[in-house]
């Protein structure tokens, strides 16, 4: 599949008429892209299923791709390959990223956490309980600056502890919805946060 889109000649027919389409989106044509997507959104995702076995992480991160595709549409030129061979570096590299992220490090269980002010030893000094107040005052004008669905993501399924279904049906949206607003929000407080917080 990803063979093919290097050839010059990807499974849509040949790839002048792809990046055809690719100068039409640089010049504003909507529906250019559009035509990009309905053409390489199903190889997309195969090709992230592929390597994480998750469905809804695939769509997730099928529709990251684009996004990002198409913020970075005016750089983008053709170099002899397919538009799909850019799509999939896109997309590996969004996998990559999902693995280093938050989301999947909170998503395994680590074991169970000792609880503070228990006899061994792990009771917070009045230092440590101030710098996790200053901590949280800084995380919550962090996630201020999100878009607002991505706070009240963010809101349900972190602080008032829902599952993704419970958020989903709160937020009136769909779980893949909501995933895809805690992936997004997730990545950008660790763009946003500074290290030492993050």
């Amino acid at each position: 599949m990803v063979q093919a889109w290097t050839t010059g000649a990807g499974p849509f027919g040949p790839s002048t008429a792809s990046w055809d389409l690719v100068a039409a989106a640089q010049g504003g044509d909507r529906q250019a892209f559009g035509q990009l997507y309905q053409r390489y959104a199903p190889e997309v995702t195969r090709f992230v299923l592929s390597r994480t076995g998750d469905r809804l992480l695939a769509e997730d991160l099928t529709s990251e791709t684009f996004l990002r595709a198409l913020r970075r549409i005016d750089s983008v030129t053709d170099q002899g390959r397919d538009v799909g061979a850019w799509l999939t570096v896109i997309a590996r590299n969004l996998i990559i990223d999902d693995h280093k992220s938050v989301r999947f490090q909170q998503e395994h269980p680590t074991g169970a956490l000792p609880e503070t002010g228990t006899d061994s030893g792990d009771w917070l000094g009045p230092e440590q309980v101030v710098i996790q107040r200053d901590t949280a005052i800084s995380v919550a004008r962090w996630v201020a600056q999100l878009p607002p669905a991505q706070r009240q993501c963010l809101w349900w399924r972190l602080w008032r502890g829902l599952s993704t279904a419970e958020t989903a049906a709160a937020m009136g949206r769909t779980e893949t919805a909501v995933r895809a607003l805690r992936h997004r929000a997730v990545r950008t407080l660790a763009e946003l946060l500074p290290p030492e917080v993050a």
